[in-house]
C-alpha cells in the first residue's frame, strides 16, 4: 500500500514538472535558440523600411514553409502580409513585408507551428518584439565623413546622373606629384580620388607619377578601391551607393544598403562568393542628459549599421551599434549636439564567418561573427581585453585595419591625443587566444608627421608595406610613401596643396584597358645632331568603341608624335610614328604621355623615350657588326677586333687632319692613344675590299 501511494505521489510530481517545463515553454519566446535575427528583440530605433532575417543554423525544408507561418503586426500600422523566402543558403528565412512600418510603434513577431529542417526537426516557436524609429526634424541625409566641415559645405556640381559625367578636362588639368625618392619600389599603379576643390577626379597614375586615368565626377566622390582584377568600386555622395567599374570605365553595377539605410563612403568589401559587405552610418535623436551630465537633449547620436547582402543583394546580416556598443564607450565629445560615437572606417573580412572592423571615434578595433553578430573580442579603447607586449603608446583614431594572411595585424595610427603626437603605421603579432597583441614594427615617416584625419596602410604581396598618410598638419602638401621588409624607405612620392588624394590611396595592379601600346619605352640609339629618325608604335584598342589618341604631352621638344589625333577602330590598333630630332648634343630622353581626351576623362599611357645625339662629322657612318671597338669613350688604348682583313686605319680630328695611320694591321690589334689630347676624333677602318666603316671616337 505504502509502495502503491509512493509511486502515485511521485507520478503527480512528474506530472506537475512536466506541465511547468510545458507552461515554460510556451512562454519562452524561444529566439535564443537561433542563430541570428534581425532585428533583435527589444531593439529599438529600427528603419520602417526593415525586412526580418532569421537563421536558426540548420538546413531548412522548403515545403514546410507555409503563408502566415510568421505573423508581423505593428500596434499602429496592423497585420502585415509580405514575402517569407528560404535564402539559398538553406539556412536564412528572409520575411519582406509588403507596406513599411509606421513611425514609433511597436512591432510583433509570432512564428507559428509548421516549419521544420530537413531532418524533421521543427523550429522553436517564439514571440518578440522591437520598436521603429520616431519621427525626426534631423537631417538624416547629411554626409558623415572624415572631413565633415568639408563635406557639409561641399556644393554640388550636377543634380543629374545621366551618364555621371562632369565637365571636359585636359591633361593641363591635373599636375603631376613629384616622385621625391624611389629605389626599388613595387611595380605597379596608385589609385585614389583626387581632390582639387571643388572638383574630384578618379585617378589612376602610375609610380612614376604618370597620368593612366582621370575622370571627373558631377558629384562628390570618394574612396576609388580596386576590388577584383579588372574591377574598382567608388562612392558617390548623392546617390549614397558604391559604383562598380570595370577597365573599360563602364558602370557595372550601383550598391545601396538595405532597410531604408544610406550606405557610406568609408569602406566597401567584394567578397569571392559574390557577397557584398557595406556599413551605414545611423543617426538618431538621443537625449544625451540621460547619458552625460550637461548632454543636449537634442542631440543627434551617430550609431553604425553593418550589413551582408547576397549575390542577388538579398540581406543576409545586419549588425547594429546601438545592440552592442554603448555611447559612452566613445571618446566623441558625449556634450556635442552631434555625437559620432563609433565612427567606423574600416572592413575586413577576417575569415568566411568573421569580420573586424574600426572603430576610429571609440579608439576600437572589434571582431564580430557574421553568422550571429555576436562580439569575438575587442582591442583597444575603454573596452579592451588584450595586453600590449612592446607598445605603451597603443593606438587611437586609426584607419584600414587588416588582418593579414599571416596573421598579423596592421593599421594606419593616426595617432590622435598622444604623447609626442604623431602617425605611424603599425603592425601587432596577434595572440587571439590569450588576447595579447605584441608591436613587431612600426613605421614612422623621417622626419615625423601627424595626419588627423584620413590615411591607410596596405601590405603588398611581396611584403612591402604602402602607407598614405592622410591630412598632414603643417606640411606642404600629401604624402605617399613605400616600405620594403626590412623597414627601408624605398619610395616617396608627394603632392601640393592644391590638387591631393583624399582618405585613401591603394597600390594596384588594376588599370584601364581602353587603349594599350606595343610597347612603353623606345630607344632611339645615336642620331645625328640636327637628323631625323621615326620609330612606330601601335595604339591597341580593346574596346567596342573607337578610340582616338588626341593629343600627346612631353617636356623635350626634341621628341614628337606625328600623325594626331588618330582614331583606332574597335578590337584594332594602329601605328603611330615618333621622331627624334636631335637639337642639342648628348644623351636625351622624356616621357610622353599619349592620350584620349574624351568628355570629362583621360585615358593615357606614359611611352618612355630616349636617344643620344651625336656630333656631325660629313662621314657617312656606316654599321659593320663584324667589327669591335672599344673602349669607346676611350683613355689610352684603343682595342680594335675585326672578322675582315684591314687595308689601313686612319685616326682623324674634327678638322680632317689625320692624328694616326696604320696600314695592315691585321685583324686585332691595339692603338696607344695616351698622348692625344682629348675630343672627339673619327676612324675610318678601310677593308681588303674596297668597303669602309666610319665611327666617332671619344678620348677622354
Amino acid at each position: 500500500m505504502r509502495s502503491a501511494m509512493r509511486f502515485y505521489l511521485l507520478s503527480l510530481m512528474a506530472l506537475f514538472f512536466l506541465s511547468k517545463l510545458d507552461s515554460a515553454s510556451a512562454q519562452d519566446p524561444g529566439i535564443n535558440r537561433y542563430q541570428f535575427c534581425s532585428p533583435k528583440p527589444n531593439s529599438i530605433g529600427i528603419n520602417p523600411e526593415t525586412v526580418i532575417v532569421l537563421r536558426y543554423g540548420k538546413p531548412i525544408d522548403v515545403n514546410s514553409l507555409w503563408e502566415d507561418c510568421l505573423q508581423v503586426t505593428g500596434e499602429i500600422s496592423g497585420k502585415h502580409t509580405g514575402t517569407f523566402t528560404l535564402n539559398k543558403d538553406k539556412l536564412t528565412l528572409i520575411f519582406k513585408p509588403d507596406q513599411c512600418f509606421s513611425f514609433n510603434e511597436k512591432v510583433r513577431l509570432h512564428l507559428r507551428n509548421g516549419i521544420k529542417t530537413k531532418t524533421g526537426e521543427e523550429l522553436p516557436l517564439f514571440e518578440y518584439g522591437f520598436t521603429v524609429r520616431k519621427i525626426s526634424a534631423g537631417n538624416f541625409n547629411q554626409d558623415f565623413s572624415d572631413n565633415f566641415e568639408i563635406a557639409q559645405n561641399s556644393k554640388l556640381r550636377s543634380s543629374s546622373l545621366e551618364g555621371m559625367k562632369g565637365n571636359a578636362i585636359s591633361f593641363s588639368d591635373i599636375p603631376e606629384p613629384m616622385v621625391y625618392y624611389s629605389n626599388g619600389v613595387t611595380p605597379g599603379n596608385i589609385m585614389t580620388v583626387l581632390e582639387k576643390p571643388p572638383i574630384d577626379y578618379l585617378y589612376l597614375f602610375n609610380t612614376n607619377g604618370k597620368l593612366l586615368l582621370a575622370r571627373e565626377t558631377p558629384h562628390r566622390v570618394s574612396n576609388f578601391k580596386p576590388q577584383f582584377p579588372g574591377v574598382a568600386t567608388y562612392f558617390d555622395h548623392t546617390i549614397k551607393g558604391h559604383i562598380v567599374i570595370d577597365s573599360l570605365l563602364n558602370n557595372l553595377d550601383t550598391l545601396y544598403m538595405k532597410n531604408g539605410y544610406n550606405a557610406d563612403a568609408h569602406d566597401i568589401l567584394l567578397l569571392k562568393n559574390g557577397h557584398i559587405i557595406m556599413e551605414s552610418y545611423d543617426p538618431q535623436m538621443v537625449d544625451m542628459s540621460r547619458v552625460a551630465e550637461g548632454g543636449d537633449p537634442n542631440a543627434t547620436v551617430i550609431g553604425l549599421v553593418i550589413q551582408e547582402l547576397d549575390e542577388h543583394k538579398n540581406l543576409l546580416f545586419e549588425w547594429r551599434s546601438w545592440d552592442h556598443f554603448k555611447i559612452t564607450d566613445s571618446y566623441n565629445n558625449l556634450l556635442s549636439s552631434v555625437v559620432d560615437y563609433v565612427h567606423c572606417n574600416s572592413l575586413d573580412a577576417d575569415t568566411d564567418s568573421t569580420l573586424i572592423f574600426s572603430s576610429r571615434d571609440m579608439n576600437e578595433i572589434t571582431k564580430i561573427n557574421r553568422l550571429t553578430g555576436e562580439i569575438i573580442w575587442r582591442l583597444g579603447g575603454k573596452n579592451n581585453e588584450f595586453i600590449y607586449h612592446n607598445d605603451t603608446r597603443g593606438f587611437s583614431a586609426q584607419h584600414s585595419v587588416m588582418k593579414q594572411k599571416d596573421g598579423s595585424l596592421t593599421l594606419f595610427d593616426n595617432g590622435n591625443g598622444s604623447e609626442p603626437i604623431y602617425s605611424r603605421g603599425i603592425e601587432y603579432h596577434l595572440d587571439e587566444i590569450n588576447k595579447v597583441v605584441t608591436l613587431t614594427k612600426e613605421y614612422r615617416h623621417n622626419p615625423d608627421i601627424f595626419a588627423y584625419v584620413t590615411g591607410n596602410l596596405q601590405r603588398l604581396d611581396n611584403g612591402n608595406t604602402f602607407i598614405f598618410w592622410g591630412s598632414i598638419v603643417g606640411e606642404s602638401g600629401h604624402i605617399i610613401t613605400e616600405y620594403n621588409t626590412k623597414g627601408d624607405l624605398v619610395y616617396e612620392i608627394r603632392f601640393d596643396l592644391n590638387t591631393y588624394p583624399t582618405y585613401a590611396a591603394y597600390h594596384t595592379n588594376w588599370d584601364h584597358n581602353i587603349f594599350r601600346l606595343s610597347t612603353d619605352t623606345v630607344n632611339f640609339g645615336e642620331v645625328t645632331q640636327g637628323d631625323s629618325v621615326s620609330r612606330d608604335v601601335n595604339v591597341i584598342n580593346y574596346t567596342k568603341n573607337t578610340v582616338t589618341v588626341t593629343s600627346a604631352y612631353g617636356n623635350d621638344r626634341d621628341f614628337k608624335v606625328k600623325d594626331l589625333p588618330r582614331t583606332i577602330d574597335p578590337i584594332s590598333s594602329k601605328s603611330l610614328s615618333v621622331k627624334f630630332s636631335p637639337e642639342s648634343q648628348g644623351p636625351q630622353s622624356d616621357v610622353i604621355t599619349l592620350c584620349q581626351e574624351k568628355d570629362s576623362s583621360i585615358a593615357a599611357r606614359p611611352l618612355y623615350v630616349m636617344g643620344k645625339s651625336v656630333l656631325k662629322t660629313g662621314i657617312h657612318n656606316e654599321l659593320y657588326p663584324e667589327l669591335e671597338i672599344y673602349p669607346n669613350p676611350v683613355g689610352s688604348i684603343l682595342k680594335i677586333k675585326s672578322i675582315k682583313m684591314i687595308r689601313n686605319i686612319l685616326i682623324c680630328n674634327l678638322s680632317g687632319r689625320i692624328i694616326t695611320a696604320l696600314n695592315n694591321p691585321g685583324s686585332e690589334f691595339t692603338i696607344d692613344l695616351s698622348s692625344v689630347i682629348p675630343g672627339i676624333y673619327t676612324l675610318v677602318v678601310a677593308y681588303l675590299d674596297n668597303t669602309k666603316y666610319v665611327k666617332r671616337i671619344i678620348k677622354i
